[in-house]
């Protein structure tokens, strides 16, 4: 069909390479986030050490997002930072691609489908989260092809359907437990059967059955992450995140208002950044027609409501991130209150087909220019667009690899013996020097969580027996009160922002 439909593919082909230049000239452009190096770290480790396919697990982090890396590291192998970048790239286009399908499955009308390419292409929150080596946009592309394979296998009920959903869901929850909203609200699917109503409790028999399948699958899926031995520390990393049930359900009433308020008014910001007053726009006036696709919208909407309300109530703090997942069902929404709208406002044209043509795509440049000038300040201007504050900072403000400068006279250094260069062990500045080092046996990098300003003692014994250095971010300069030990400054980097510490390298030179 997609052969034979040469404006489709033409469409479609356009749209894919607008949508691979705007990510690629971003994912060059946005500093080294901390989180990245971790995933990075994770996947590194599992590539080149033996054993280590869970070392992820360690952290309480799904594994998933590490392997599916691994090709793009060994292809990129002098540039892991982007090669890690990529598969989010990649990622990326594939949930473009399936929020096409899921589009053309709800509504019936190419056309929407393409509106959906082009509004996600034009959504500033993937124009981020499609450009980083975080998990949610893995996370992200398996949720959104698990919705459209539920559709798919509520209305026509087979053995293929029923293992595509039970594989989507299974690997988006081996990526993230986000993923579990999937099954969670999979009930909402059985608005979409279709069959007439003498046959419907067969029908209703057969999607139950084929949906106890792709649970199995599910579940089988998952029993391999008990081959590890840090299998219980996913329990312990999202009790991070979260408030656990217990912990909830103990927590004085005073305490859950004043945490959900909180959450609600943060998340409330960046929801109005990230939608953009056009977009949000679109989303008030979908409701006019909500009686004509009240099951269209009803499913979307539960997938963005639920995934939100869920971390606004239990969350213990909230990241811009962790929700990029559920606004990607407000896309297919927008797609296609724009289409309504345009499609009205030409219906005032009367018997002028080329007019009206032109004011339908003169409403399509309305609505989605502004989103293209927030992406443009994305990649031009970003302290100057309507980013979060905090996203500012993390993505562009604070450069965690100012020591790079610092490479070649450290590599110097290791031709001749080994040396250790200590880190701190926050910040995800322990893991990003180690993945610029990654391939150089003899520098050592350890992480440390030093108090206050002084030097690790491990360092100082270690300078007696190689070349120790401590490079940290710090406002203050690090002292030692450690005889016959003298710190050397070698590089200080001062930030031009207030909300960055200086890089400062040190020297230690055992007397």
């Amino acid at each position: 069909m997609l052969v034979k439909n040469k404006t489709l593919l033409f469409w479609i082909v356009l749209l894919s390479c607008i949508y691979f230049v705007l990510r690629i000239t971003s994912a060059l452009t946005i500093h080294f986030f901390s989180d990245e190096a971790d995933y990075i770290y994770f996947a590194f480790q599992a590539m080149t050490q033996k054993g280590m396919a869970f070392i992820s697990l360690s952290e309480g982090v799904k594994p998933m997002h590490a392997w599916l890396m691994i090709p793009f590291l060994s292809f990129f192998h002098n540039n892991l930072l982007f090669g890690a970048r990529f598969l989010s790239i990649l990622t990326g286009f594939f949930t473009m691609i399936g929020l096409y399908l899921l589009s053309n499955e709800l509504f019936k009308k190419t056309k929407i489908g393409l509106l959906s390419m082009a509004v996600f292409i034009l959504f500033p929150y993937a124009q981020i989260y499609n450009s980083l080596a975080v998990i949610e946009g893995t996370v992200g592309m398996f949720m959104v092809f698990s919705l459209y394979l539920l559709i798919k296998l509520v209305k026509k009920p087979n053995a293929l359907n029923a293992l595509s959903f039970g594989m989507a869901t299974g690997l988006g929850i081996l990526t993230k437990r986000q993923a579990f909203f999937n099954l969670y609200l999979a009930a909402l699917g059985l608005f979409f059967l279709q069959t007439p109503k003498k046959n419907v409790h067969k029908k209703l028999i057969r999607v139950f059955g084929f949906f106890v399948f792709s649970l199995i699958i599910v579940f089988l899926m998952q029993q391999i992450l008990k081959i590890s031995p840090y299998f219980e520390r996913i329990a312990w990393f999202e009790g991070g995140d979260i408030f656990t049930k217990r912990a909830w359900i103990v927590l004085p009433l005073a305490l859950k208002i004043a945490v959900f308020s909180k959450n609600l008014i943060y998340v409330s910001g960046f929801t109005l950044s990230y939608l953009t007053i056009p977009y949000l726009a679109l989303l008030i006036y979908a409701v006019s027609f909500y009686k004509k696709f009240y099951r269209e919208m009803i499913i979307l909407l539960a997938f963005f409501v639920f995934p939100l309300l869920a971390i606004i109530t239990f969350g213990r703090f909230v990241s811009e991130r962790w929700m990029y997942p559920a606004f990607l069902f407000l896309i297919p929404i927008i797609a296609l209150a724009l289409k309504t709208l345009a499609d009205d406002i030409s219906k005032l044209i009367k018997d002028k087909l080329k007019l009206k043509m032109n004011f339908i795509w003169l409403v399509y440049l309305l609505f989605l220019i502004y989103p293209a000038i927030f992406i443009g300040m994305i990649i031009f201007a970003p302290l100057n667009s309507a980013l979060t504050h905090t996203e500012k900072i993390q993505y562009f403000s604070c450069n965690l690899e100012v020591f790079k400068k610092d490479i070649p006279y450290f590599k110097k250094i290791s031709k001749q013996s080994k040396i250790v260069i200590g880190t701190q062990n926050d910040l995800g500045f322990k893991n990003i020097m180690q993945i610029n080092f990654a391939y150089d046996k003899n520098i050592l990098i350890n992480g440390y969580f030093p108090k206050a300003f002084e030097l690790p003692s491990e360092l100082i014994t270690l300078s007696h027996s190689m070349p120790a250095f401590y490079a940290v971010f710090s406002e203050k300069p690090v002292t030692t009160t450690a005889k016959n030990v003298t710190l050397k400054p070698i590089a200080q980097i001062y930030s031009q922002n207030a909300d960055c510490s200086t890089y400062r390298l040190y020297k230690i030179e055992a007397n």
